[in-house]
Parts: structure tokens; sequence; C-alpha cells
């Protein structure tokens, strides 16, 4: 079925000259909006320096959980000291509590009444033993007032130094410190004052300072940096931009800028907001030198072109894909474009029908307008997308690949053919002439390679051989000869017109499926397409 894609393929290539072009590019009803894929040339410079400054910030940062987890140790230990003091504190005061004099200075002025007015003054014994006994709990007392007074200023002492180290507790700590190098990472990513209170952290007010990472994993983030440092930016042909993710589109006055991961290393896109097509010629070439100037292009960065009408705000039932499609000079832009033609998100809108599923049905859905556009509505990646159609605006993945921002030329002429792409499909009445030519052209070689293949069945049929042993009746003889009288004469006033090939002409020889189902099918096809045309005629 290979060869029959080539022919297909073969069947719907137009030319579009230059004039066509020229003026297409000056239709001012038609906005354009532009999604430029490249790769940042001081990316992997921008890396590298990061690296090292995420690897002196990332140390820091451990050092300073090092020194953080050290200090937290320190405070907890020294709270704990602290309370153990204060606890050993309160056990002598309770030993000093303890301390009672109160009972022996009663009993000690009582034995002293006693000594002084004795009961029995002739009693020596017995005054004796008072005074003996008096003097014993004087001595006792002493030794009480004395254990109290130690006890006093030890409580006292010890009390003092309690409050002097907890009024003085910071400077037993070896509190924790960060390092220029992180906050000025993280400063500069952030784009907000770093405050790290070390005090709040080991105390448990505040949480600890986050971890840096590394410009490798910071996707749109290092791509925004990248592109401030090398000054980029300040060059842009442009004023007013945003930097978004997820595929966000541009606004009406904000260019969008974002990293692209399918790219390599340093991949961006740049998409432009819809403008009109002469404004947007205006600021082209300068959009490619800035490209140019600060990045390059690979067989992977590509140049999708999304188009629309002024005004018009769903193109769905306004637009005719069939048109577009046999109007697009997918050659030449090939010619120019090479390496994105096997591109698998730049899907050739021909080769969309070159299936090796059933003849018949690929022909009915090429000439079904309505199964046409259903199965163009599906396919984000075939390089005429119109999967937005109904959102107002196609989508032309052709251009793009490797140097293509050195391809002002090449890059003008495709946007033009585009352009020129668009208005065929809006207007019935453009080109509407060459159109229906276009469709009659397809007819007819069509109808000649059916014809060239029934003439190799009925020439193979009377060839010597089957003549020689018989195998033909005189009567059908003689049928099968004005058959291919006929044959010849068909042929050979098509194919006057409509040179075929050696590979397109191969396809007639050799395939006994052909031979079964592909002749019925096809005029199946044409009196199908003839029967639904009175709809069809319409939009021709």
């Amino acid at each position: 079925m290979s060869r029959l894609k080539n022919y297909y393929n073969k069947l719907l290539l137009e030319k579009v000259s230059k004039r066509e072009i020229d003026d297409a590019l000056k239709n001012k009803n038609i906005t354009i909006g532009v999604e430029w894929e490249f790769i940042l040339d001081d990316y992997s410079d921008y890396l590298s320096s990061a690296s090292e400054n995420f690897d002196d910030a990332y140390q820091e940062w451990r050092d300073f959980n090092d020194a953080t987890d050290k200090a937290i140790g320190q405070y907890n230990d020294f709270w704990d000291e602290m309370s153990k003091e204060r606890m050993a504190i309160e056990d002598m005061e309770g030993e000093r509590d303890d301390l009672d004099t109160e009972d022996i200075e009663e009993e000690i002025s009582d034995l002293e009444v006693d000594v002084k007015h004795p009961d029995d003054p002739e009693n020596k014994d017995e005054i004796e033993a008072t005074q003996l006994k008096l003097a014993k709990l004087k001595v006792k007392l002493n030794t009480i007032e004395k254990e109290i007074e130690y006890l006093d200023d030890s409580i006292t002492q010890r009390q003092d130094e309690l409050v002097s180290r907890e009024d003085n507790y910071y400077d037993e700590i070896d509190w924790p410190e960060m390092g220029s190098d992180y906050i000025e990472y993280m400063e500069y990513h952030h784009g907000d004052t770093i405050e790290i209170d070390p005090f709040a952290i080991v105390v448990g007010d505040d949480n600890m300072p986050s971890e840096p990472y590394s410009d490798e994993n910071r996707g749109d983030d290092a791509i925004k940096e990248s592109m401030e440092d090398s000054g980029m930016l300040d060059d842009a042909p442009f004023k007013y931009y945003e930097f978004t993710s997820d595929k966000q589109r541009a606004n009406d006055t904000h260019w969008a800028i974002e990293g692209d991961g399918s790219l390599s290393d340093g991949g961006v896109e740049v998409k432009s907001p819809p403008m009109s097509l002469p404004d947007f010629m205006k600021i082209f070439p300068d959009v490619l030198e800035w490209i140019e100037r600060y990045g390059s292009t690979d067989s992977s960065t590509g140049m999708h072109v999304h188009m629309g009408f002024k005004g018009i705000k769903d193109l769905e039932d306004k637009i005719n894909p069939l048109k577009m499609m046999m109007f697009m000079d997918e050659g030449y832009i090939w010619n120019s474009f090479e390496d994105r033609m096997d591109n698998n998100y730049v899907k050739s809108i021909k080769r969309k029908f070159e299936t090796d599923s059933d003849v018949k049905k690929d022909i009915k859905n090429i000439f079904d307008l309505k199964k046409l556009k259903k199965k163009l509505s599906t396919a984000h990646s075939d390089a005429i997308n119109f999967s937005n159609i109904s959102e107002g605006h196609i989508e032309y993945r052709y251009l793009g690949g490797n140097n293509y921002e050195h391809k002002e030329a090449e890059l003008t002429a495709s946007i033009g053919h585009f352009a020129h792409n668009m208005a065929l499909g809006l207007d019935p009445e453009y080109k509407k002439r060459e159109y229906k030519l276009k469709m009659q052209r397809v007819f007819n070689k069509l109808e000649l390679w059916t014809l060239r293949y029934q003439k190799s069945i009925v020439d193979r049929t009377l060839s010597s051989d089957n003549k020689k042993h018989g195998d033909i009746a005189s009567n059908d003889l003689i049928s099968l000869r004005k058959l291919q009288k006929e044959l010849n004469k068909g042929v050979g006033v098509l194919g006057k017109i409509y040179k075929m090939d050696k590979k397109t002409e191969h396809l007639i020889h050799g395939n006994r499926r052909f031979k079964d189902s592909i002749i019925d099918d096809l005029k199946k096809s044409f009196r199908y397409f003839v029967k639904s045309s009175k709809d069809a005629i319409a939009w021709t």
C-alpha cells in the first residue's frame, strides 16, 4: 500500500505562485500568533555557575542544620540543668525549714527561769543539773542557727547564680549562623529578602530555613534566570512579556515565555500575542535575529504558526479544510524544512488519508466534509492542526528544524503560503474555478489509473499463451478485443494529459487484491461523491 500512498500524495500536490504569497502577506484581515522554540546558548554556562553556587549554598544549609541541632541540644541541656538547680535549691530550703529553733529557745527560756528561781535553792545538785542542761541546749541552738545561716547563704548564693545564668544563658549556647552564600542564593531565586532568626529556630518559634534546590530541577525558574542573566530580555524585540507555565497562551498584549521540556536542556518557547499579519511581518525579522543572537535550533525545535481572521471567533462552520488541503503545497515547504518531514509532531495533512485501511473508506473520508472535519479535529500533531478551529484559529506546524532562524526568506514565503491557504479555506468564491478543476483532475487521474489497470488485465487475458491453449471462447475473444480497443483509446487520451511515473504505473501490475476490490471501490466512491456533491457544490 505504500505505493498507493505515494500516488495519493501526487494527486494532492499544488503549487502557489510568488504573487499569491506576496498578496497574502498584505492581508490585514488575517491575524497571526507564533510559537518559537529554541535552545538558550548560555544555559549550560548558567547551570555550571549556578551549580557551584548551589553547592556552596547547600553546604552552608547543611552546616547550619548541624549547628542548629547542636544548639538545640545545648539549649535543652541548659534548661534541664537550670531545672535541676531549682529543685536542689528547693531541697535546701526544705532542709532549712525543717531546722526548728522555736522549741529549743522556749526550753532554754524556761531553764533560765529555773536557774534564777530554783524551786529548792538548797538543792545544789538539781541546780547544777539544770545549768548543765541549759548549757547543752544553748550549744545545740548555736549549732542549728549556724547551719540555718549556712543554708541561707548557700540558697542565696545559688539563687543568685541561677538568676545570673538564666539572664545570660545566650552566652552559654553556640548559636548557629547562616552563611552569606545561602542567603544570596535563596534571595536571588525567591526575589525576597531572606531573614533567619537562629534564636527563634532553636527555641521552636520558627521553622528551619528551606533547603536550596538545584537549577537543573527548577524548570521555568531556571530558564527565566538564565535569560535575565544573559541580558536577552533587555534586548528582546518586544516590550511586554510574562513567564507562564502549563502551555498557557500569550494574551492580547503580552508575549509569553516558558521552558520547553520536550527540547534539549535550555529549551524555551516564546509566544507572540495575536496581531495582524502586516504588523507581525514588521517584527518578524527582529525576532529571528534575537533568536540567532542568544539561541540555537535543531531538528526538534519548531516554529508553529497560528492564524485566524479578525472578528471571527469560530471558524468551524466557515472554513473548508478539504479546499485548504488541496491547495497546500507541502512539497515546497518540505524542500526548505526537510528535517520536519519525519517529525512525529508534524504529520503531513495529506498522508493522514494514506492509511492501509479500505481505500473506499479513505476516499469517502476525504470527500465527505463532515467526516473530514471530525477526523481533523482530534489530531493535534497534524501539520495543519484544526483542533482549535472552534476557537477561531488554525495551527500550521510545518516550520522549524535545524537553523530555521537563518531562513527568513523561506519562513516568510511559508507564512505567506499559510495566509493564502487560510483565505482559500474561508472564501468559497476565491479560486472557485481552480478548485473545481482540481477536483476534476483528481477524478480523471484516478479514472486513468483504473483504466490502465483494467487494460492490463485485458492485455494479459489476450496474451498468446491464453489464445494458444484455447482458454478464450471465440465470442469472448471478440468482446475482449473490442474492450481492449476502447481501453487503449481512453488510456491514450487521459495518458497524454496526466503522465504517470514508473512507480505509479507499476501499481496496476501484479496485485490481485487491487483486481478484486479497488476498481469497484473507486467507482462506488466516485458515484458517492457525485451523488452527495449537491451539498458539496455549495462550498466548491
